[in-house]
């Protein structure tokens, strides 16, 4: 996520990306892949937490296990 005056990876809702709707669309496809975060931060551990529970909270597609990711290799 990132504001529209300096490009950067920042922690997923600090930005201008709607993610409510990107959720709302992903679910209303039927998406169950794997979602990538490429988030660069001093505080790595943090910011991913915060990503995770941000995008968790708008019922982001959690894509599948990694049960289900080795029975698919």
């Amino acid at each position: 996520d990132t504001g529209l005056d300096t490009f950067r990876h920042g922690p997923v809702g600090t930005g201008t990306v709607e993610f409510f709707n990107a959720a709302r669309s992903l679910r209303a496809l039927g998406y169950a892949g794997e979602t990538v975060l490429e988030i660069v931060d001093d505080d790595p551990d943090r910011a991913l937490s915060h990503s995770i529970t941000y995008l968790q909270e708008l019922g982001w597609p959690p894509g599948p296990s990694r049960t289900e990711r080795r029975q698919n290799g």
